[in-house]
């Protein structure tokens, strides 16, 4: 790994320490609880993001009064923070993996840092919607008809980009890593070698080569003979 992916490595270790830790925030907090007949373990922030209609409104936001304003209340601060920090977070810490990948599979990691970057705008859509939609929460609102798509982007990106992670991660696989680590190692160790003993190296080589050929041709020929000579008495 050279310095530039090693960097690489860095950034999506510390955008992956960030996003751990926004996550472990999120589940220490108490959730706020459904207005509607949604059931209670569902998360409230899915149920918004899969809302389709008006019936998945009401059994989230259930009808107009305190419980409503203070769901929509959380809903609003949960797309906030997702939009000013989990989602920059994790779309650099998939980006940086696949940037710090590129020597290892070039065209794989291009694909999957592409993808991350298309299902991360789609995340910035989504959120565009969910906020557009918590003011009125208007069941024949253009924004929830739009809800559906980004949303389905969003999914299908982040499952496609951990497919390619993991194709990426297979064809290195274990052993293959540790031979290259051993191989970078051996060379830093034997420092950098001089052209003309790099040359003189590979005419050596071919030197014992030819020898070898050579040696191996009159062996055959040697044997050759004695087989002819053997019939001449006979």
């Amino acid at each position: 790994m050279d310095a530039r992916a090693r960097r690489w490595a860095r950034v999506s270790v510390g955008a992956g320490a960030v996003v751990l830790l926004l996550a472990v925030v999120s589940a220490l907090l108490p959730q706020p609880r459904p207005c509607g007949d949604l059931p209670d373990r569902y998360p409230p922030i899915i149920a918004f993001e899969l809302a389709r209609d008006g019936r998945d409104l009401v059994a989230l936001f259930g009808p107009p009064g305190a419980c409503r304003d203070r769901m929509v209340a959380a809903m609003d601060t949960a797309n906030v923070v997702d939009l000013a920090a989990f989602l920059p977070a994790y779309a650099l810490f998939l980006a940086a993996w696949f940037a710090c990948r590129r020597g290892a599979a070039p065209r794989a990691a291009r694909l999957g840092a592409a993808i991350v970057v298309g299902a991360a705008l789609a995340d910035v859509l989504e959120n565009v919607c969910l906020l557009a939609l918590t003011p009125g929460l208007d069941p024949a609102s253009p924004w929830l008809a739009r809800l559906p798509w980004v949303t389905g982007v969003k999914w299908l990106g982040l499952g496609a980009a951990a497919t390619v992670a993991a194709a990426i991660h297979a064809r290195g696989g274990r052993w293959g890593r540790l031979g290259a680590g051993a191989g970078d190692r051996r060379a830093r160790r034997a420092g950098p070698q001089p052209v003309g003993a790099r040359r003189a190296g590979r005419r050596g080589r071919g030197g014992r080569a030819r020898r070898r050929h050579r040696h191996r041709r009159r062996r055959s020929g040697a044997g050759a003979g004695r087989a002819d000579d053997g019939r001449r008495h006979r």
